[in-house]
């Protein structure tokens, strides 16, 4: 079984796409009314957005942050390089480019796998100080204890 690497790499885009979308919204709105008349609404639709493309989600109220430039942008981020370790997984390393400020640059690592032959988003992880860290909203839900 191959890997459908454009696969993996569309729906990443389209997952970049959506929250840069939902970024734009947002920021526009709470800008004009303030963040608490539509933090309800964003939240919904962060979730719709989580629930389509990522691999896991909390039951707890999902983290998104709305500012510019955004978190996620697809035309910010270019493919530096691309990993497979196995047909069911997929690496891809962006470098994303600050839209005002070209020097400023930051490592994006986005870590797909195949659930049910659809790609879903696993990982979200950002390179500082000399290591990948996760994203908040990718970090995975305590499991309650038996205690």
């Amino acid at each position: 079984m191959s890997v459908d690497l454009e696969k993996a790499k569309s729906v990443l885009f389209e997952f970049l796409s959506a929250m840069k979308a939902c970024n734009d919204k947002f920021s526009a709105l709470y800008q004009r009314d303030g963040s608490l008349a539509h933090s309800d609404q964003a939240e919904a639709e962060v979730r719709l957005i989580f629930e389509r493309y990522l691999a896991t989600i909390s039951q707890e109220h999902p983290i998104f942050s709305v500012g510019y430039p955004g978190e996620y942008d697809p035309e910010a981020e270019k493919i530096v390089s691309t990993e497979s370790p196995n047909a069911r997984k997929v690496m891809i390393e962006t470098l994303w480019t600050h839209p005002d400020d070209p020097p400023s640059t930051q490592k994006h690592r986005y870590t797909m796998i195949s659930k049910s032959g659809e790609w879903r988003l696993d990982k979200d992880e950002f390179y500082s100080e000399d290591k990948w860290r996760k994203r908040a909203f990718f970090v995975r839900p305590r499991q309650k204890s038996n205690k």
